[in-house]
């Protein structure tokens, strides 16, 4: 590097330089200004001095303050600087990427080096609105063409990873974005430097696409492919689908991905101007001139997208769609949170973890992607891509587990915690500071929830087919806790749902009140982080599955907090499964055995009634009071929930200790279950509706049967919730778990021939 008073003592020194070479096989330069500075780089790869000997590649950087832009100054080429100065200042980071190649050559071993925002975009007025959306990918130097159609297509922030095998690619694509840098100022350009392969080898797409994704400013990222262009004003209408309609926005915060389908010619037409607007596109697809995108690799057998449904708009904007193995389409997600590209089948893999990890899918009616260019697809699945892809599903974990898991800390008694952090609760107990301490670290990670189990351990020891209530709920209805452990003499699993530093100091605090009679109760914590309107709804489906998987019981209960078991459940329910060997393999065979619910006709709004005011201690005594101060359950407001129970037959006391009963739209009892191999809870409903019943369809689909347990029962404390709204999003919701239970049963029932 020489450093240069003048810019006319430029090719004074390189005249100079390179006395004893030819000047001209100097194959690129690139000039770069960064506020007073001008960076000239020189590419000299493969050049021979006149002796025969290798000479190095030559940087020039000149530190100007007031550099002359008259146009008679013959020794600055004009046009390249102009263009520069123009439109883009070429602001970014001073990388000397002749530097960088050489330290990775002089290592000897292939190596890779991702360089990020060689060229940073001007930032937009839409990256500093509240929501933005980038589009996402990869390409070789020899594609950058592609990108001034994209750029006319797409009006949005564009962040684009570059494969750069060799110096030089590097000079090309300056050379390329000299030429081109007043359409491109809203792309971000990102080096990967990659001494590994040659121009013509497959290129790591993985490590290409998350060097894209990590280093955008949006909020939101669209994957797409180099070739491909979004049909017209795209980024406005998204931009307006995320403003104007909540539900979309927040579904797409919360874990689901919004497919934009893609089309392409059905022949080779690239002479023909490709359509985009859904009016041309539709009618070109019944001429059948073109055609929904095949899928590059495994070709799977039907469609992700429902093209039935597309072109409908009568429903709204946005339909549920299943998950299809071998399908990887065009999709915009929520950036902070995803998982990253891995392995070299990429959006394929990618995809599917993205399901595995609990995403939905929502495809968009009104936007599509169109293929304009041409490329070699497997019409066929390759032997070799289906062997990688067959092991990278056998690694991946169970989907039905994976798929609602949710950041966990085991241990957070042993943590190392840092000590100005414990300091400051000098005055809690030890285990309150840490879990304060746990908070605190939440608070500032990427964590959108976390939940933290066994805060507080339960006095209990568990014996065989030992039976756990797993219950739920908020700070202010830790009052109801009471009630159970009242009447129920078990362990009870307890998710409390904290979302200030507050919930925490107030949940100690009643504990340290209530020591002697909540002492069989394990408390989990259940950590969340308000980032959106459907945030402020109770996440029942999280906490009951927290609840629910930390139970160290055979058999559970999952009970709501306002209600409780009759008396002497406990020991009567494990007396029944120890003695009764039809119960027992009932229990171990897939059934969930019913205990029926009932509430009291009293009118009281108390939270922590007890048994003095009016709760059946037993079956005997709940029957002499039936219709008097106790009535089946919500059997008046909403039958279909609880009337499968069949009432009737269990009044009469006529049965066995169970009897069998058909499961029914709408029926959500609450039940005893052998914890192993239940279905999880959907955790994208919230608030009220669907929210258990969920649950009971899943385990209908799972095969699981339903018996009435004839001496038993829970009864609801306290008066029921009023009815309410359910919110319009909740019809999104429905439709993405129907989604979910199609390929789940599909799968179960592919496992179960192949078992």
């Amino acid at each position: 590097m020489v450093k240069l008073k003048s810019t006319k003592l430029i090719f004074v020194s390189l005249f100079l330089a390179l006395s004893t070479t030819n000047f001209f096989l100097f194959k690129e330069w690139l000039l770069l200004t960064r506020e007073s500075e001008l960076v000239v780089l020189y590419s000299s790869k493969a050049m021979k001095s006149s002796d025969g000997g290798h000479v190095s590649r030559i940087d020039l950087k000149t530190q100007t303050s007031n550099m002359s832009r008259d146009p008679s100054d013959r020794h600055i080429p004009r046009e390249p600087f102009r263009n520069i100065f123009a439109c883009q200042g070429l602001e970014g980071k001073r990388v000397i990427l002749q530097d960088e190649w050489e330290k990775l050559m002089k290592l000897g071993i292939p190596q890779r080096k991702p360089i990020p925002h060689i060229h940073a975009s001007q930032k937009t007025p839409a990256e500093d609105a509240d929501i933005s959306i980038a589009i996402t990918l990869f390409a070789r130097v020899r594609q950058l063409s592609f990108l001034l159609d994209l750029a006319k297509q797409w009006t949005g922030p564009v962040s684009i990873a570059i494969h750069i095998p060799n110096w030089d690619e590097i000079g090309k694509f300056f050379t390329f974005f000299h030429e081109s840098s007043c359409e491109l100022k809203k792309f971000s350009f990102h080096f990967l430097l990659d001494t590994m392969r040659s121009v013509d080898d497959p290129i790591p797409v993985s490590d290409l696409m998350n060097l894209a994704i990590k280093n955008t400013r949006a909020e939101f990222v669209f994957n797409l492919d180099i070739g491909f262009l979004p049909c017209d004003g795209s980024y406005p209408r998204l931009l307006k689908l995320l403003h104007e309609d909540k539900d979309v926005l927040h579904a797409l915060n919360d874990h689901t991905l919004l497919v934009i389908p893609g089309f392409e010619w059905k022949l080779n037409n690239l002479s023909m101007k490709p359509p985009l607007n859904r009016t041309t596109l539709l009618k070109l697809k019944r001429e059948k001139i073109v055609r929904p995108l095949r899928m590059p690799k495994l070709a799977p057998k039907s469609k992700l997208v429902n093209y039935g449904l597309w072109p409908k708009n009568e429903e709204g904007p946005v339909y549920p769609t299943s998950f299809l193995y071998g399908s990887e389409p065009f999709v915009i997600a929520r950036k902070q949170g995803l998982p990253p590209y891995r392995n070299s089948l990429a959006r394929l893999e990618w995809i599917e973890e993205c399901d595995a990890f609990g995403y939905k899918l929502w495809v968009v009616r009104s936007l599509f992607v169109f293929k304009n260019c041409t490329a070699n697809l497997n019409q066929r699945p390759n032997q070799e891509i289906q062997s990688e892809y067959s092991e990278f599903r056998n690694r991946l974990p169970d989907r039905y587990q994976r798929h609602f898991a949710v950041p966990t800390v085991d241990n957070f008694a042993s943590k190392p915690y840092d000590d100005d952090c414990l300091s400051k609760y000098h005055s809690a107990s030890r285990t309150e500071r840490h879990i304060l301490c746990e908070w605190l670290h939440f608070s500032a990670s990427s964590d959108h929830r976390r939940q933290v189990a066994r805060v507080i351990r339960g006095n209990f020891t568990f014996t065989s087919a030992d039976i756990s209530v797993a219950t739920q709920g908020s700070v202010d209805r830790l009052g109801r806790l009471s009630n159970i452990a009242q009447y129920w003499d078990g362990p009870i699993s307890m998710a409390v749902y904290i979302k200030t530093i507050a919930d925490i100091q107030k949940t100690f605090e009643f504990f340290s009140q209530h020591e002697y009679s909540l002492s069989k109760v394990t408390v989990h914590f259940f950590f969340e982080k308000l980032l959106s309107t459907r945030d402020k709804l109770y996440p029942h489906n999280y906490l009951r599955n927290c609840a629910l998987n930390f139970t160290d019981s055979d058999y559970v209960i999952n009970l709501d907090i306002d209600f409780v078991p009759n008396i002497g459940a406990y020991s009567g329910l494990v007396r029944l499964v120890r003695t009764d060997e039809n119960v027992r393999t009932a229990l171990n065979n897939k059934t969930l055995l019913v205990l029926p619910a009932f509430e009291s006709g009293l009118d009281t709004h108390d939270s922590s009634m007890t048994m003095s005011l009016g709760i059946p201690h037993d079956k005997k005594e709940l029957l002499r009071e039936l219709f008097k101060s106790a009535e089946p359950f919500h059997l008046k407001k909403f039958p279909p929930g609880h009337s499968p129970t069949d009432f009737g037959l269990w009044f009469a006391n006529t049965t066995g200790s169970a009897y069998q009963i058909t499961f029914k739209h709408s029926f959500e009892p609450y039940v005893l279950a052998r914890r192993e191999g239940l279905p999880w809870f959907w955790t994208g409903f919230r608030g009220f509706g669907l929210n258990k019943y969920s649950w009971y369809e899943d385990a209908h689909m799972m095969k699981y049967k339903f018996s009435v347990l004839r001496d038993f029962f829970v009864f609801h404390v306290g008066s029921s919730s009023p009815p309410q709204p359910i919110a319009s999003w909740i019809r999104y919701e429905y439709r993405a778990f129907k989604s979910f239970l199609e390929v789940k049963a599909k799968d179960l029932s592919s496992r179960n021939r192949t078992g």
